[in-house]
């Protein structure tokens, strides 16, 4: 998986091919997070597995992105049995008094509005559970940072990822027709791998064209 750096070096190369315009490493790092999260979002999230261990005075795991629901989700005790994983919101419906339930654990409650994962009931004493999500990525900064968590199932969309970045920064610049065009070879891209045609949106309007400024 590319590093946030060799990142760069690809869309930088690429959008040379379109503008003789020079982008700071922060405009090409910004545009290379939206295309993470682009692809992220039509494709059902990346798979992020996280280990660590809960009690009654730390009964959850902190999640490094945006859950994108129950999509792909799976926990177990570490070394033990499987946990079901269950949306916060229903187990709110249907089990308001899970919060306070101590015991072996059975179920993980996904919070993803504050990216936690609790686990119910809560053991007194400390336990290993791991847990899998998929999530929209957060910003990265590292140069050293692999993109998506370094997951090599994702090594298949780094082709648009490269596009799609390359066409962000064309329609900063307002090269529209660029834009459009490698926006359309990232689409291509992504349909070519698989991804279902109806969950990738059409190009983001440039800045400034809704407020007629444009």
């Amino acid at each position: 998986m590319w590093t946030l750096a060799e990142a760069r070096d690809r869309v930088t190369a690429r959008v040379g091919e379109a503008s003789p315009t020079f982008w700071s490493v922060e405009d090409r790092n910004h545009a290379i997070n939206d295309a993470v999260r682009f692809i992220a979002a039509v494709t059902h999230g990346v798979p992020l597995t996280v280990t660590g261990s809960v009690d009654t005075n730390a009964p959850y795991l902190e999640i490094n992105g945006n859950m994108v629901g129950t999509y792909g989700s799976a926990g177990e005790i570490v070394g033990g049995a499987a946990l079901t994983v269950v949306p916060i919101d229903e187990a709110d419906r249907k089990f308001p008094g899970w919060r306070t339930v101590t015991g072996r654990p059975r179920w993980i409650m996904l919070d993803t509005r504050n990216q936690r994962a609790y686990v119910t009931p809560v053991p007194q004493t400390p336990t290993t559970v791991r847990i899998t999500v998929a999530v929209v990525p957060n910003e990265i900064e590292d140069d050293s940072e692999e993109l998506f968590f370094g997951n090599p199932s994702m090594e298949k969309y780094l082709g648009a990822l490269v596009n799609y970045a390359v066409a962000m920064l064309l329609l900063k610049e307002r090269f529209d027709g660029e834009a459009e065009r490698f926006y359309g070879f990232a689409v291509n891209e992504l349909r070519d791998v698989g991804v279902n045609p109806s969950r990738i949106p059409a190009l983001p309007a440039p800045p400034g064209a809704a407020d007629g400024n444009g």
